[in-house]
């Protein structure tokens, strides 16, 4: 609770409320949200959910022993705008990448943005690892999950699909999987930055199997390929 601040939810109108969260997205800046191209595309969101754990809950708390820890109330903000990537392609989910402008800037100190790798040394080092994580409130059995969860999988090499493009990546999806209402989610590393450890940004969940964790491999849109077109997307 509380560990994965840069984490949010998507709303759409005219679904049941568990249901109207659809998607995630990650904060990267104090006015924008990463996710997936797909889950704007035909259903726009009309609001953005920060801060969030229990999706059933008006707040949320963890005992630890005798005492008992609540986090402040979510925050539900208004999307002003969105920017799809131009060569998004729904069909085969090439370029499945888009930002998300909110109508006001929000508090990073509270919701604090996760890190996106600008830096070479930082994609050399995501490309050279394995292991990484996915989080999400998506499907978990045969019911969407009202908690945050996280299940870490394993980048695979470029040639296990012959349809991946450069700006795809291979992930593992036996077992651990990511799932439906998890897409847009952040597929991330952890990194040493100046003695203290970051989550970087390295995949956007894209596309994956039917059903859920029954397959060798899942696709995510690799957010390295686009840290160009993030930055010059942005604005003040």
């Amino acid at each position: 609770m509380g560990s994965r601040p840069w984490m949010a939810l998507l709303k759409y109108g005219g679904f049941p409320y568990r249901e109207s969260f659809r998607c995630g997205a990650t904060v990267i800046t104090p006015r924008y949200l990463l996710t997936a191209a797909h889950c704007l595309n035909v259903l726009q969101p009309y609001s953005v959910r920060l801060g969030e754990h229990n999706i059933m809950t008006q707040k949320d708390c963890a005992a630890y022993g005798k005492e008992v820890f609540c986090q402040p109330r979510y925050q539900d903000v208004e999307v002003h705008s969105f920017v799809i990537h131009p060569d998004f392609n729904p069909i085969t989910g090439h370029n499945d990448i888009a930002l998300i402008r909110l109508v006001r800037k929000i508090d990073t100190s509270r919701f604090t943005p996760i890190c996106l790798p600008i830096y070479d040394q930082v994609q050399q080092k995501i490309r050279n690892s394995t292991e990484q994580w996915v989080t999400g409130w998506g499907l978990f059995g045969k019911e969407l999950s009202d908690v945050l969860r996280e299940a870490q999988v394993k980048r695979l090499p470029h040639n296990c699909r012959s349809s991946l493009i450069d700006s795809q990546l291979c992930v593992t999806a036996l077992g651990n999987d990511s799932c439906r209402g998890d897409s847009g989610g952040p597929l991330a590393y952890p990194y040493f930055y100046k003695d203290s450890q970051r989550i970087v940004q390295t995949g956007i969940v894209s596309k994956g199997p039917t059903p859920c964790g029954k397959s060798k491999s899942a696709i995510y849109t690799d957010v390295t390929k686009f840290v160009p077109w993030i930055t010059q997307n942005i604005r003040a």
